[in-house]
């Protein structure tokens, strides 16, 4: 059997959306350009992301990996009005 997904990127939100679909069964191979050292100057996850990595099991290793929080960010979630986190 192949692959059934692809992802391209492997940053939080890919791998988070990877780990996800493998979980419901999905087959899903993601690919990822490494950037290096320097690749984690551009990552950054707003603190309304840890429930939904915590709900996927993500959480420990996001936090773990070094990633910077991100405060400023304008976010919306569902149906929710827009905000910016601080």
């Amino acid at each position: 059997m192949g692959t059934e997904i692809l992802i391209i990127g492997a940053g939080p939100a890919g791998a988070g959306a990877a780990k996800l679909l493998a979980t419901w069964g999905h087959r899903v191979l993601v690919i990822h350009r490494s950037g290096g050292e320097n690749e984690r100057l551009g990552e950054s996850i707003p603190p309304s992301a840890s429930k939904l990595l915590r709900e996927i099991g993500a959480l420990e290793a996001i936090d773990g990996a070094g990633f910077l929080p991100w405060r400023g960010n304008t976010v919306w979630w569902a149906d929710e009005p827009a905000r910016v986190e601080t």
